[in-house]
């Protein structure tokens, strides 16, 4: 079942992995830890791999995830008590994942993680 946000503030959490398959344990810990609303994860793929990472290997209990798996790959996930929906771009060169977070009445929030491979930027967008 998913709420709208009726809380003043999210909290988010960002990193970088370079590749989650060794780090998915530790990664599962931390999220219990902090107990994030939202968080981004960039170079979720290994680097200089033939194989990359299947939707499902994904999966987080107790959140919705968006990704876009090309090149090194991004994931944004969200707390299943979150109202949101993935946001298709038409024209994103970049490996970026966008949802839509529906808040009180009418409002909602647009968040985005983005990587950008040739200045080696991560952006976490709120």
């Amino acid at each position: 079942m998913r709420h709208t946000v009726v809380m003043n503030e999210l909290q988010c959490m960002y990193t970088n992995l370079d590749c989650l398959n060794n780090k998915k344990s530790e990664f599962i810990l931390r999220i219990a830890e902090i107990n994030p609303d939202i968080v981004g994860l960039t170079e979720v793929n290994p680097k200089h791999s033939k194989w990359s990472l299947m939707p499902e290997d994904l999966n987080i209990e107790g959140y919705t995830h968006y990704s876009n798996l090309e090149g090194r790959g991004v994931v944004l996930y969200v707390k299943d008590s979150l109202c949101s929906s993935e946001i298709q771009l038409k024209n994103s060169t970049d490996s970026s994942v966008w949802c839509n977070l529906q808040l009180r009445d009418n409002d909602r929030l647009i968040v985005g993680l983005v990587y950008h491979l040739t200045h080696q930027m991560e952006a976490l967008v709120v």
